[in-house]
């Protein structure tokens, strides 16, 4: 078999492969996308900002800006905080 005929048929069989991959077995693997946005801020978090904020006064110095409403992104092990 000529070399560009071996090359365009296994490229094909990795094409169909990958297909399959995707079509059957990547919508068991992966959660689905929840479909709803969120607000920046969640209703009743008026004080939110200001409780995340107070509990940073003991690591910034006064005037600092992270504690002038910093951007807060966290999870349980993570807090990062951006300037606005």
């Amino acid at each position: 078999m000529p070399r560009i005929t071996s090359i365009t048929v296994t490229f094909a069989a990795v094409t169909v492969a990958y297909w399959l991959y995707a079509v059957t077995v990547v919508p068991l693997v992966e959660p689905s996308a929840s479909g709803h946005a969120t607000s920046a801020m969640p209703e009743g978090g008026e004080g939110l900002l200001d409780d995340r904020v107070a509990a940073l006064r003991t690591l910034f110095p006064a005037g600092s800006w992270a504690l002038k409403e910093p951007k807060i992104l966290e999870n349980d092990r993570v807090k990062l905080l951006m300037q606005r």
